[in-house]
């Protein structure tokens, strides 16, 4: 084999894996992946394509083997990777290991806000309240009209007792997510808040 077959091989498994996702076939997509990565075994992009699509077919397992080589690959370079990581990890029931890995990618990227909040998530699944609370802070500070942070805020300044706070983020919410603050408010059992 001339060692121009190489790149083309790989380009056809790209494009057939392209293809084949287009074409909803996402077994036969893992397959040209497969090959592509028998070919090199640290295409960066194809790792992180299989890696999505077993997540996608169910096979957490492989997903995670994927989104792991892919960090050992380039641990300094990729925040969405590290995110990618602790996502499945996450979903594995590895909530320690996301935590690590989120964290992972906000010092990458300290603007990836979705890194943010699945650190704060990961910390309050730990029981970590107060470690919790700067992370789900930032993420607020990245989006502060998505509800979600602001949601679990609140309820960290419930459980640690301080239901001004709540209080506070209930009125807060109740001014661009009425129903979410509706819920909220009755979730935690808050009288009055935001009304």
């Amino acid at each position: 084999m001339n060692s121009l077959a190489v790149p083309a091989d790989v380009d056809l498994a790209r494009w057939q894996a392209r293809a084949w996702v287009w074409l909803g076939q996402p077994r036969r997509a893992l397959a040209a992946l497969d090959r592509c990565l028998a070919i090199n075994p640290q295409d960066l992009p194809a790792l992180a394509r299989r890696s999505w699509l077993r997540h996608q077919t169910g096979w957490l397992d492989g997903a995670l083997e994927d989104a792991r080589h892919l960090v050992a690959l380039q641990p300094e370079a990729d925040a969405t990777a590290w995110f990618n990581l602790g996502y499945l990890e996450e979903q594995a029931g590895h909530v320690a290991r996301a935590a690590a890995a989120f964290e992972r990618a906000t010092v990458l990227k300290p603007a990836l806000d979705t890194a943010w909040y699945g650190l704060g998530l990961a910390r309050l699944r730990l029981g970590e309240l107060e470690a919790a609370r700067p992370a789900l802070q930032r993420c607020t500070e990245l989006q502060p009209f998505s509800p979600h942070a602001w949601y679990q805020l609140a309820c960290v300044a419930a459980e640690s007792g301080d239901a001004a706070e709540a209080h506070r983020i209930v009125a807060h919410l109740q001014g661009f997510e009425p129903a979410v603050a509706s819920q909220l408010r009755a979730e935690l059992k808050l009288a009055g808040a935001g009304a």
